[in-house]
């Protein structure tokens, strides 16, 4: 006879296991991102602060951007 030890987690709820959680949500992560690739990325303009960058609002990947603001003169 086997005797569990290990706490159940339940599958519902605000009482749902933190770890069951976390696998829940990389799972939905990875798949929107595997759609996201086969399909393509429908990038929207963003800023955030001193920095714009394109993210793709279905799975919400970011692309390195620049940084705005204040140039630089060139000393000639």
């Amino acid at each position: 006879m086997f005797i569990h030890t290990l706490p159940r987690a339940m599958i519902h709820g605000p009482h749902l296991d933190v770890g069951v959680r976390h696998a829940f949500h990389i799972a939905r992560v990875g798949i929107r991102e595997g759609l996201c690739a086969l399909s393509g990325h429908d990038y929207l303009l963003k800023t955030a602060g001193n920095r714009m960058f394109l993210q793709c609002p279905d799975c919400g990947r970011e692309t390195p951007g620049w940084r705005v603001g204040r140039t630089r003169e060139i000393a000639r």
